[in-house]
């Protein structure tokens, strides 16, 4: 099985930049509004939280076969963000905002990461990818759907 420590960390690291860049773009229309970096900040951590423990109940759920971890896991984080969340609401609507865009960094990560990152000339390939070839923003006209059996 792979090794998830460096997806983790990986993941980890961009959250964190991605937490600075929406932080620092805020301050031209917000200044330094302590609400929203609480807001940020919060949704930033719960969101991490939330990929550990998804990727806890991945391991176990691909070490045992059983689906109860993922529904266990899932089960978790979604209250987790709940509470979260309507914390942040009650604080002030401005944390509420920032907690949503917090919970949005885990996400553009991965998206970044493995979707955007993985396709610049000479970039390291996802790892989890089957093959190392190179391919095409869209090359969806290799995709097999449309054979004929």
């Amino acid at each position: 099985m792979y090794d998830l420590k460096n997806f983790r960390n990986q993941i980890i690291k961009y959250d964190v930049v991605i937490a600075c860049i929406i932080i620092v773009m805020s301050l031209p229309f917000l200044k330094l509004e302590p609400f929203f970096w609480l807001g940020v900040i919060l949704g930033t951590i719960t969101a991490l939280l939330s990929l550990r423990i998804m990727i806890a109940s991945g391991k176990r759920v691909a070490e045992n076969g059983s689906k109860g971890a993922a529904v266990a896991g899932y089960f978790l984080r979604l209250p987790i963000y709940g509470v979260v969340f309507y914390f942040c609401i009650k604080m002030n609507l401005m944390c509420g905002l920032a907690c949503g865009l917090g919970f949005l960094t885990t996400p553009i990560s991965i998206f970044y990461i493995y979707g955007i990152r993985s396709r610049f000339p000479g970039a390291r390939k996802n790892p989890l990818n089957e093959t190392d070839e190179s391919r095409e923003w869209n090359d969806l006209d290799d995709d097999g759907w449309d054979e004929k059996d």
